[in-house]
């Protein structure tokens, strides 16, 4: 199988790409529907949109900038959203410290490839994901054990 190798683009030209993406937002985390508006890209052309963020995602992700954001549909993993790193947030002037903190180090990603949350992280981290999901009910439940 040949592997294709993309020529990675500058990257003041990368940061003003995810300027644009995250220009109407004070969030972390869009979606790709208000990724795609913010370019200015039409709406009808889902499929369209969809490749041209696979074109642009690499240099992203290249620059560690933006962390795709993936969720489950039908058994398989899809781009849902774009989350904005710590350089990411430096460049487009976000707050620095909101409820999912981007981890830059590799030494805080577990060996599968997530990220490992302390318990504080984790309990702050509920409301939003109960936010973003509202077709599902979450119940957590944390108990000392007996040892």
């Amino acid at each position: 199988m040949k592997t294709l190798k993309i020529e990675i683009k500058s990257r003041p030209s990368v940061e003003a790409m995810v300027k644009k993406i995250f220009a109407n937002t004070d969030r972390d985390v869009i979606s790709l529907e208000e990724a795609f508006r913010n370019w200015g890209r039409n709406m009808e052309s889902e499929a369209k949109n969809k490749q041209w963020l696979s074109n642009k995602l690499p240099h992203m992700k290249f620059y560690n900038l933006i962390t795709p954001v993936y969720a489950l549909r039908n058994n398989r993993r899809i781009l849902d959203k774009l989350q904005l790193t710590q350089e990411g947030k430096r460049i487009t002037g976000s707050p620095e410290e909101t409820l999912f903190t981007s981890i830059t180090k590799p030494s805080e990603i577990a060996s599968n490839g997530h990220k490992k949350l302390n318990l504080d992280e984790f309990l702050r981290a509920v409301p939003q994901i109960r936010t973003d999901h509202p077709e599902l009910e979450i119940n957590v439940e944390v108990k000392v054990k007996n040892v």
